[in-house]
């Protein structure tokens, strides 16, 4: 396998397409493929070098929101003349275009969720042509064959999706199939078959008058003898007269959901009835479109045994039996913290409500309880779900689909190993109504410009120092090495289970009614919309909020001394002592930037662009100065006093001198009051 096979397999992957290693036979190297085809970038990789003699294959399907039209020439098939029919037919495509080592070509498309398709072996008008629906594969370009040719690309088109005219040829193709394909329809069975067919014709929404000419072919192609034409229009119009039945999607997250349980190996939805009990069922009913949740999902799902639960909860219990469960897990570095992530668990449950969520980011060295205490607050949390190598495509789409709580463990953001998405999701999630915006390179023009909702809690576990951006947006956790040995062990799962199972019901009992936000905020600024939901909580499981406002006193405090020895305090407070020992009221960036960078290292020093943004976003005005009209800054003391104050940097307070206490140039002296 060659390092550009693997760049095009991470490529595909980045899309969101689903890989696995296929040998140079066209055979998957392991049993399960549909189940392990993964988009972990770490995984791929790890297989490169496990079968280094293999191909990648993408799955097709919804998952890779992939399709392909095969047009096979091998052995004598038909298939060009079958495509150029095709294309006289329908037109031509402008997509994704790969050549087979057996001279035939695959054409690449989006995969239509809303019309879903299987595989097709050799289409009934058209031999020679295959079509590679859901769970079929493909191998990718650049992959070699046991004779040594090669799939290579010939038109790089971004995918478009199945035009409506190949769509309606699979769907017909799809119903004639078994005793209507290529087999007699005796005497006995004629009536039966083709009404059926015309069944199956009805619920692809074709017309009269196409399923009448599709009948009429199948009759004079396949019936021994052929029934009389009037027959075959009444076979028609009754199978015309039959209400087509209404195709599934799939949906997980519904209007009135609950949650979600899995019974016999089958996710479910979980709902409340109008008595007020809880049921649960494989689909409903939404706008008119049959909808089942997605199977196969990576965060938590509840037992069948909620339905058994009683529908009470002791909502002051129930929060010290959380804070109880984190407390015999994790060790925090203050008490307080296991009310806040109590609160915090308790709010991904009534999202709804809210139009922000406060990111958890737990920060520390190795083997500090960073992942501990993410694994243990998502074990319990709405829908808990750890994102570890996500491509780009997988963390939108998944982030808009089912709005779970991500526990983002030890992913590095920066550098060249950095992962930028899940930095751009972060910052669009911490609010609602704010959008992530990507680009698909396999869709052409505007509809290439995707944005997605991707609004939800987030947990961060990371030894690496974020950015403001996101930091700003987070409660802050400096995690240590525990102490006592008694939070080591494994999370009891079935303990976590039932205390989810408590959470639920107090959803359930709540969902015709938001929760009640403060009529203001217990603290000033970001701090005050980061506490909002979790203040909202507590207002709404307990009435005593003493320790809450104490900590968020604690992390005021916190945010003041950070501020004093942020960087854009150290502009002030040098402007400030310039100021004091010389008077000065202007500065050229280049000197601030000198100055800032007097004490420090050659490797630490400031950049001139870094010191001129940040001066500037403070509020003091950039002019040209005097005499060479170097770029610089004006201000008064009045304006670094303010400024001052937002740092708890103190500034002396000056008093001008009686009229006979003059400088040598005649200006009134002024002294420290």
């Amino acid at each position: 396998m060659t390092d550009k096979q693997i760049d095009t397999a991470l490529k595909f992957a980045e899309h969101g397409a689903y890989l696995f290693p296929v040998k140079k036979s066209k055979v998957p190297e392991f049993s399960g493929w549909k189940e392990k085809a993964t988009t972990d970038k770490a995984q791929i990789e790890k297989w490169s070098k496990e079968y280094p003699d293999s191909n990648f294959a993408v799955k097709c399907g919804s998952e890779s929101n992939i399709c392909v039209l095969d047009v096979d020439v091998k052995h004598g098939q038909p298939g060009q003349a079958s495509h150029d029919k095709l294309i006289k037919d329908i037109g031509p495509f402008h997509t994704k275009k790969q050549h087979t080592p057996s001279g035939g070509f695959h054409y690449f498309f989006l995969y239509p969720e809303e019309e879903p398709i299987g595989n097709k072996i050799g289409l009934t008008s058209y031999p020679g042509l295959d079509f590679k629906g859901q769970n079929g594969f493909v191998l990718l370009p650049g992959s070699v064959v046991e004779d040594g040719k090669k799939y290579y690309i010939i038109d790089d088109f971004a995918l478009e999706k199945v035009p409506e005219g190949l769509l309606k040829i699979l769907h017909t193709d799809e119903v004639v199939t078994g005793k209507a394909r290529g087999k007699e329809i005796t005497e006995g069975s004629r009536n039966d078959t083709l009404f059926k067919i015309g069944c199956k014709l009805r619920s692809k929404d074709l017309t009269l008058f196409e399923i009448l000419a599709i009948l009429r072919d199948k009759n004079k192609t396949f019936c021994r003898p052929p029934l009389p034409d009037i027959d075959v229009k009444t076979i028609a119009g009754s199978a015309y007269k039959i209400e087509p039945k209404k195709a599934s999607m799939t949906k997980t997250l519904i209007p009135c959901l609950v949650n979600l349980v899995q019974d016999d190996n089958e996710v479910k939805y979980l709902l409340k009835n109008e008595e007020g009990q809880l049921y649960t069922t494989d689909s409903v009913v939404w706008e008119g479109q049959v909808c089942k949740p997605k199977q196969q999902l990576t965060f938590n799902i509840l037992e069948p045994d909620i339905l058994k639960a009683p529908m009470s909860v002791n909502k002051e219990k129930l929060l010290k039996d959380v804070m109880a469960f984190i407390r015999s897990y994790v060790e925090m570095p203050r008490e307080e913290d296991y009310l806040i992530l109590s609160l915090w668990i308790i709010h991904t449950y009534f999202m709804s409500s809210f139009e922000t969520t406060p990111f958890l980011y737990f920060f520390g060295e190795p083997v500090s309880g960073k992942s501990r205490a993410g694994d243990t607050i998502m074990s319990l949390s709405y829908f808990g779900e750890r994102l570890t190598s996500p491509t780009e495509a997988v963390i939108f789409r998944s982030a808009e689909a089912f709005h779970s709580s991500l526990l983002i463990d030890e992913i590095q953001f920066y550098g060249e190993s950095g992962n930028p998405f899940v930095e751009v999701m972060l910052k669009c999630r911490y609010k609602r109504g704010l959008y992530a915006v990507r680009c698909n390179d396999h869709k052409a023009g505007e509809d290439g410009l995707e944005r997605y909702d991707v609004f939800g809690p987030c947990i961060i576990a990371t030894t690496e120092k974020l950015e403001e951006a996101i930091t700003s947006r987070s409660l802050m956790f400096l995690m240590q090495q525990n102490i006592s040995r008694a939070v080591e062990g494994h999370i009891d799962r079935k303990r976590a289970g039932k205390l989810r199972n408590r959470l639920t019901i107090l959803k359930a009992l709540n969902m015709d009614q938001t929760i009640t936000l403060p009529d203001k905020w217990v603290a000033r600024r970001r701090l005050g919309e980061l506490t909002e939901p979790l203040y909202a909580i507590l207002k709404f499981m307990v009435q005593d909020e003493t320790v809450f406002l104490d900590y968020v006193s604690l992390l005021e405090r916190d945010e003041q001394e950070y501020n004093r020895y942020s960087f854009p305090a150290e502009i002030v407070q040098y402007l400030i002592n310039r100021y004091e020992s010389r008077g000065e009221l202007s500065i050229e960036v280049t000197t601030l930037t000198e100055g800032l960078n007097h004490d420090r290292v050659r490797a630490d020093y400031y950049k001139v662009m870094k010191v001129s943004m940040n001066t500037e976003r403070m509020g003091f005005k950039k002019v040209p100065l005097p005499p060479h009209r170097h770029s610089g800054f004006v201000y008064d003391y009045e304006k670094l006093k303010q400024i001052g104050k937002k740092y708890n940097i103190e500034c002396k307070e000056f008093i001008e001198s009686d009229e006979d206490d003059e400088d040598d140039e005649g200006h009134k002296r002024k002294y420290y009051a």
